[in-house]
């Protein structure tokens, strides 16, 4: 019986919080996807070029959004930054994975700044 290939996952935020516990439990379960953990120097998802370029270039099944703008006292005078990162960017994602048949994970907060 042939087993299935593992699906593949992208993670964004992959310095984050979030990205760092998601990383640390793909490698306690190494076999059970093929992972891809990706910085903000490396894919900037505020950028639909180049999430249209790096998702062109990286099939996945899954995109785990765990980037965030989580600097709650400078959001008040970063207004336009988090709301890229935090709004604009989720849309981005939503509809690039949309138009590739990507499924995608958002995880947000209950805080809103």
């Amino acid at each position: 019986m042939r087993r299935a290939e593992a699906p593949r996952l992208l993670v964004t935020g992959a310095d984050g919080q979030l990205g760092r516990s998601l990383r640390m439990l793909a490698m306690q379960h190494p076999d059970a996807a093929r992972y891809a953990f990706l910085t903000r120097s490396q894919l900037d998802i505020t950028q639909a070029d180049a999430v249209h370029a790096w998702l062109d270039a990286h099939p996945a099944d899954c995109l785990i959004n765990a980037a965030a703008y989580t600097a709650v006292d400078r959001a008040a005078t970063e207004p336009a930054l988090s709301r890229a990162i935090n709004a604009d960017a989720p849309g981005l994602l939503a509809r690039a994975c949309a138009a590739r048949g990507i499924r995608l994970l958002h995880v947000s907060t209950d805080y809103v700044f």
